[in-house]
Order: C-alpha cells, then sequence, then structure tokens
C-alpha cells in the first residue's frame, strides 16, 4: 500500500505544474485509497487538504 503513495506523490511532482485539478488525479489513483491510507477520517476532508496544498 505504500506503492499507492508513492504513485500519488509522483504523479503530484509530474503533473502540478499543469494540473491542478483533484479529477485529474482521481483517475489515476482511487482518491477513497489515498485517504484512507493517509488516515484521513473522511474522503472530503483529504480533498479539501489536498486542493489546500496544490492550490486549485
Amino acid at each position: 500500500t505504500h506503492e499507492i503513495i508513492d504513485d500519488f506523490y509522483q504523479l503530484i511532482s509530474k503533473h502540478a505544474n499543469q494540473q491542478r485539478n483533484v479529477s485529474f488525479y482521481a483517475k489515476k489513483l482511487s482518491i477513497k485509497e489515498i485517504s484512507n491510507e493517509l488516515h484521513f477520517e473522511e474522503t472530503s476532508v483529504f480533498c479539501r487538504y489536498f486542493k489546500r496544498i496544490v492550490g486549485s
């Protein structure tokens, strides 16, 4: 499952300047899987956190 997180960070690093849309990453990796792996209580909380970090 650490592989999911590594893939997520690689996608952010590669595409953050080009794509800042959460749906872009959702198509690549499951947001629910990522938020669960990072121990967010709700997927929506993770999405708000993600938007705040990458800008949206």
